[in-house]
């Protein structure tokens, strides 16, 4: 269970573990080198004393039935089960199970996709169905949140992380706190680091590449928080019906949601005419003889549209429940997402 719930192995590197992959650091905490891979896996808190008594053993033995000599052993893990019964009516212990347990454990204490996937060995793309298990990040609305400042020591402030997110766009394309975050945490330059706020962490102490990846992403989920009518998972489809109340506080006369819509709006605007007035003010349109003008088109989105269960025939809302179709002229079959809207600049000959 120390190895499975709280290392998050599969059950053939739970076989696999022998006495000399156990490392006691001096902080208390035990290491786990996954035989047959580079992974480097930190313990949990709560299973920390199990391996570590494993460890102070004798020779080089393995971890779970030590007794046996062979690393694959027919009934291995269900003999071992059917003996340990859980009581109260919990589910059989399984090694799947208590990996899963794990992940979603990770995923709810906000630690960054990408650490969660490389200590797990898969993809960031195979964490999602996980996703669906972990809580939902919801938070009181904090209305300092937006301040220049941190919220307490060790915190980047929402500037910093924002800067970052354009950064990252820049430089790889990708709009993810994922990437964002790793430019914050070790592509930045000290001068760099010091004009943004950033707190120096060590590379090597995996506790503080963690809790920087935590407070990174707990900055921006409370800034999302304050700027959303509407505050719920956006990672689960909702039956149609919640969907659609949701939706309302998109268009209601509620003054709290009317105060946040109005933000987003005077972002929005900020967004569209800030680089139209900076390139006029540096000059950089004084010989343009055209016109400058505002135009919408359609920002399709990968959520998939509603639809209907095939097994129960209920209305299941997009992921994107503020989506719609866009028809655009002279087009065929109209865009599932947004209507985003451009600045143009256009001339004749």
């Amino acid at each position: 269970m120390a190895l499975a719930c709280g290392c998050g192995l599969t059950s053939g590197e739970v076989a696999a573990v022998r006495t000399r992959h156990l490392r006691i650091l001096d902080c208390g905490a035990v290491v786990v080198t996954v035989p047959g891979t580079d992974r480097l896996i930190v313990c949990r808190a709560a299973w920390e004393d199990i391996l570590a008594y494993a460890a102070d053993q004798p020779g080089d033995r393995f971890v779970f039935r030590p007794r046996r000599t062979a690393r694959h052993a027919k009934n291995l893990f269900s003999s071992w089960t059917a003996r340990h019964t859980p009581t109260g009516g919990l589910p059989a212990l399984s090694v799947r199970r208590l990996r899963s347990s794990w992940i979603v454990e990770l995923l709810s204490a906000r630690i960054d996709l990408g650490v969660v996937a490389a200590a797990a060995g898969m993809s960031t793309s195979a964490l999602a169905r996980y996703q669906i298990s972990s809580p939902p990040w919801t938070s009181p609305p904090r209305s300092h949140c937006c301040a220049a400042g941190p919220a307490h020591p060790g915190c980047p402030s929402p500037r910093a992380v924002l800067t970052c997110l354009l950064l990252s766009i820049n430089h790889t394309g990708k709009a993810t706190l994922v990437e964002a975050w790793r430019i914050a945490a070790f592509c930045l330059t000290a001068a760099a680091r010091h004009r943004l706020g950033l707190p120096d962490i060590n590379p090597e102490d995996i506790h503080q590449v963690l809790a920087s990846s935590r407070r990174f992403y707990r900055v921006f989920d409370r800034l999302t928080t304050v700027l959303d009518p509407a505050r719920h998972d956006r990672r689960a489809r909702l039956p149609q019906h919640q969907a659609d109340a949701l939706a309302t506080a998109w268009e209601d006369d509620d003054p709290a949601h009317s105060h946040k819509r109005e933000l987003l709006q005077d972002i929005v605007t900020a967004l569209v005419l800030t680089p139209v007035r900076w390139a006029k003010g540096r000059g950089h349109l004084r010989h343009f003889r055209g016109d400058v003008g505002i135009d919408t088109t359609a920002t399709p989105v990968f959520a998939r549209p509603p639809h209907a269960r095939r097994s129960t025939g209920e209305l299941i809302a997009s992921t994107e429940i503020t989506a719609g179709r866009h028809h655009s002229a002279g087009n065929g079959p109209p865009e599932y997402g947004y209507s985003a809207t451009l600045t143009v600049a256009a001339r004749t000959r």
